[in-house]
């Protein structure tokens, strides 16, 4: 007699339970075969190099090469990252951050991108990390490079002065310029825009922002201005990213999030009843493994896990990819590289949060893990 078996929703990987029993959670038995529970995705016990399509399951393709940048590269150049970037006016341009110097292709070709002298840019300090942000018509790319000034762009041919005591900053619309007042940083690794305000910290316990863009007598350049601050975190401030909410007031419900070896924090503003409403939790594994779905922010922790956080809440996303002869995925992380190599992305197509770290099981170098979240709710 012939049973019909329909699978219309895969749950993913699931190392924690018992390979013969995945199946029963997801179907029972009826007349004529196998009927889904309504909601409860089909899990497998190994899921390496499947990728999940709208229309079902397929093997994963791999990469290809979008941009080869060789010819370009500064000696002993190593691109670390890169970023889309819509300028004041308009025009898209795309990024690529290396150790030594920065690669646009604004001009239609990829070239090495110029300082504000007009001159071929390198960075003062090689580095090895960065973090970017994009506020008041600008970005601002934060380093480790122990004499790095916080860079910017606008528009243009050139990169705006570096974030510097005595430089120009130029007005994201117009052609008004300010001179930069106050103590700026260098080796700011980490960025992020909040309220009108570019906030950053050197990765110790102190954030500092500067006063809010296109006030009546301060702005963004205005570090020594009365509406500058700082405070101080509760650990070592690993990540900093601001976080909305689908649907939420920006004026109101933006807070910045602040990722620590304390767990994970968040200020909605700069008054002091505002500042680090403490949230708990395992702490953030790096500056970058981590990304934004609609309602939640993913990462990956210095536990071995995967969370979510909400501002409000931390759910727990990876307890399936754990077993309990300690050999699933992320028991199998190296914390040693994935503290350096670690990364995460939002793919919005197929609402997925993808997360890359290193494995210490060899032959295995990185494991590509993708934990879907499915109408934004992760699952």
């Amino acid at each position: 007699m012939t049973e019909i078996l329909s699978m219309n929703h895969w749950g993913g990987a699931n190392y924690r339970d018992q390979a013969d029993a995945l199946f029963s959670r997801s179907h029972q038995q009826v007349k004529g075969g196998w009927q889904q529970y309504p909601g409860v995705g089909v899990e497998s016990p190994d899921a390496y190099n499947i990728d999940y399509d709208p229309q079902g399951l397929q093997k994963r393709l791999g990469s290809v090469s979008y941009q080869d940048l060789t010819s370009i590269l500064v000696a002993s150049d190593a691109l670390l990252g890169g970023f889309e970037f819509r300028s004041p006016g308009g025009s898209r341009a795309e990024f690529a951050i290396g150790k030594k110097s920065i690669y646009t292709d604004q001009s239609g070709t990829w070239i090495r991108i110029k300082d504000s002298a007009s001159a071929d840019f390198s960075w003062d300090s090689d580095i090895t990390m960065f973090t970017v942000t994009f506020g008041d018509g600008h970005w601002f790319v934060g380093s480790n490079g122990t004499n790095n000034e916080i860079a910017t762009w606008r528009s243009g041919a050139d990169l705006d002065p570096e974030m510097k005591n005595g430089n120009t900053y130029e007005d994201a619309f117009g052609s008004g310029t300010n001179v930069m007042t106050g103590t700026w940083p260098t080796a700011a690794k980490l960025v992020a825009f909040i309220h009108g305000r570019l906030c950053w910290s050197k990765g110790d316990v102190l954030i500092e922002y500067t006063p809010m863009g296109h006030t009546a007598s301060s702005g963004i350049w205005d570090l020594a201005g009365s509406t500058a601050g700082a405070f101080h975190a509760v650990g070592d401030i690993r990540m900093l990213t601001t976080f909305i909410p689908k649907g939420a007031n920006i004026a109101t419900d933006e807070m910045l999030v602040v990722g620590t070896s304390n767990g994970m924090h968040v200020t909605t503003w700069f008054l002091v009843s505002d500042r680090l409403n403490t949230e708990g939790g395992e702490a953030p594994l790096n500056h970058a493994a981590f990304c934004q779905t609609q309602n939640w922010i993913v990462y990956l922790t210095d536990k071995k896990s995967i969370k979510a956080f909400n501002g409000g809440q931390i759910i727990d996303l990876g307890a399936r990819l754990k077993s309990a002869n300690n050999d699933g995925p992320l028991d199998n992380m190296s914390i040693s590289d994935s503290e350096d190599d670690a990364f995460a992305l939002y793919d919005a197509e197929k609402e997925q949060a993808k997360l890359w770290f290193t494995m210490n099981k060899a032959p295995l170098l990185h494991f590509d893990r993708m934990n879907g979240i499915q109408h934004d709710h992760p699952s």
